[in-house]
């Protein structure tokens, strides 16, 4: 067995996998959440269902919609006030924010996960906003290594996104690289 075998097998083993809490131990669980494994299973099921469709993602909010949200100022320098309601730009802030960590013993993620730019250790969430502070979408969370743009790229590269479904042509994109 090799150095690097031996290092993925220890890693394995002390990840807390909640893709498939079913394999942890019922009392390591409880210590962890605070639920039960039964009471898990209905917190997820109970977010997936009631909160996630009407909160987060693109699915919850029609794109005219977002156009209504745009407020005063971005809407007088970005678009032409005196067009048509059904004509309306789609007006949403890109940004990348973060969530600090404490040091991982995992060397491994502690490398991905540390930021040469904020000296610390920090997972990244790119969010969509509309002006007035709605969050539509919520892309991530990417490692601490991986710049705004290359996140952006992504997004836009990827064919299958609801990213281009929702938006139009000529809609407005504010940046913060």
């Amino acid at each position: 067995m090799t150095l690097m075998s031996m290092l993925q097998n220890q890693i394995k083993e002390e990840i807390l996998d909640f893709e498939q809490y079913e394999n942890i131990a019922p009392a390591q669980f409880h210590t962890w959440t605070g639920l039960t494994q039964v009471q898990f299973t209905e917190l997820l099921d109970s977010l997936a269902k009631d909160f996630v469709p009407l909160n987060v993602g693109f699915d919850h909010i029609s794109r005219e919609d977002l156009a209504h949200r745009n407020l005063f100022l971005p809407n007088n320098l970005f678009e032409n006030p005196s067009n048509p309601e059904n004509e309306r730009k789609a007006i949403t802030i890109f940004d990348g924010t973060y969530i600090y960590l404490q040091k991982s013993g995992n060397y491994f993620f502690q490398r991905k996960s540390y930021s040469h730019h904020k000296y610390r250790n920090l997972l990244k969430p790119f969010l969509l906003v509309s002006c007035d502070g709605h969050i539509i979408e919520v892309n991530g969370p990417y490692a601490a290594t991986t710049s705004d743009p290359d996140i952006m790229n992504n997004m836009l590269n990827n064919a299958d996104s609801a990213f281009h479904w929702f938006y139009r042509s000529g809609d407005v994109f504010i940046l913060d690289f």
